[in-house]
């Protein structure tokens, strides 16, 4: 998806986007594109913020343009790259079920600020049922199940047994930014 509408006039298009094979549309599912009669919203964007805006800039996009009222976007993943530092921090938001737009303050996860040149363990969990918002029960694809280590975000009131969700692994995203960016330790 090149561009989608968040309030009249007004497009984004995000670095990355995922939008399921059977996804419905409707009252309480997903929503489509205004003007369109076939695009349907994406549910999980990620968004990459190298040296045009600051951290709380992509936080605030993320806010007023992935969770708009107008979208149904469920899940927004935000990389800022601090190149001058060479480090950088990863946030997660959820649109705000209870409203119906904005994020959800409780789902926010964040990283501290992380070097780039060093590895890293963390892990980042997203809801399988936000990431298949609007497909019907039965049509959810199987995942295989996964134990998340030790430094798993959000951090398990008991620790994590074996989970259907989805673990982002930021050591992955870690390297991409290496192999992707012209930084120099």
């Amino acid at each position: 998806m090149i561009e989608w509408y968040y309030q009249a006039g007004s497009e984004k298009s995000p670095d990355q986007s995922f939008r399921p094979i059977n996804i419905q549309t409707g009252n309480n599912l997903a929503k489509l594109v205004p003007g369109s009669t076939a695009i349907v919203y994406p549910t999980f964007t990620i968004e990459v913020g190298k040296t045009h805006e600051s951290y709380r800039q992509l936080l605030d996009d993320a806010e007023l343009k992935h969770f708009s009222p107008t979208t149904s976007i469920q899940i927004w993943l935000g990389i800022k790259l601090f190149t001058r530092s060479g480090r950088m921090q990863i946030a997660l938001k959820v649109r705000d079920t209870n409203i119906g737009y904005g994020s959800d303050s409780a789902g926010l996860i964040e990283t501290a600020k992380i070097s780039i040149f060093q590895a890293t363990d963390i892990q980042i969990i997203v809801a399988k049922a936000r990431v298949y918002f609007g497909v019907p029960q039965g049509q959810v694809p199987l995942t295989r199940l996964t134990i998340p280590g030790p430094n798993a975000l959000p951090v398990p009131q008991v620790p994590y047994g074996s989970i259907d969700d989805f673990v982002i692994d930021v050591e992955l995203i870690r390297q991409r930014v290496m192999q992707n960016c012209a930084l120099k330790e």
